[in-house]
């Protein structure tokens, strides 16, 4: 085969090769253009990191989304597309499911508010471990522990429970009339 021939052949390969390792990946696999998402209005940033990037999010990495943004102007964002469970940034599940498990999720979130870990009874009660969206609900949110039988919330943010306790309060309000 001759040099030409060659890179006529292999040349929309390699392109792609380098293409595809340049650009950063999210959790999925697929590339993410950051460039492109930080044109996008605040409110269709958070709504498009939130449904297709991560489910639970730190606030120093989702800042990443607003670098020109004041702080306190995404704090107040945030709410309308996230709830705060134990320190960290997790979308609302009404944007990720239009039926009764949305508020199945929201059952499970409201419970990770009140204690670190649900033991696996209770999860099948509200639901079954047969269900299809039950790995789909618990996967991005906890992981299973079968030596105790529970499932244990991944982590927490303990710095941004201790730097904005006013806005844990005023969300940990709004959890109780949930």
């Amino acid at each position: 085969m001759c040099y030409f021939a060659f890179c006529v052949a292999f040349l929309p390969l390699l392109s792609l090769i380098v293409v595809t390792v340049s650009e950063p990946y999210n959790a999925f696999g697929s590339a993410f253009h950051n460039r492109e998402i930080l044109f996008l209005p605040l409110e269709e940033r958070l709504k498009k990191w939130f449904t297709e990037v991560s489910e639970v999010n730190h606030f120093d990495a989702l800042k990443h989304l607003a670098p020109t943004i004041s702080e306190e102007e995404t704090l107040k964002v945030l709410p309308d597309y996230a709830y705060l469970v134990r320190g960290l940034w997790v979308c609302k599940s009404s944007l990720l499911f239009d039926d009764g498990y949305a508020s199945k999720r929201d059952r499970i979130l409201l419970e990770f508010t009140k204690r670190v870990s649900i033991p696996e009874k209770i999860l099948a009660a509200w639901i079954k471990p047969d269900d299809l969206r039950r790995k789909r609900i618990l996967l991005p949110l906890c992981r299973r522990r079968g030596v105790l039988k529970d499932y244990k919330f991944k982590t927490s943010d303990l710095s941004f429970l201790k730097r904005y306790p006013h806005i844990v309060n005023e969300l940990e309000c709004a959890w109780s009339t949930h």
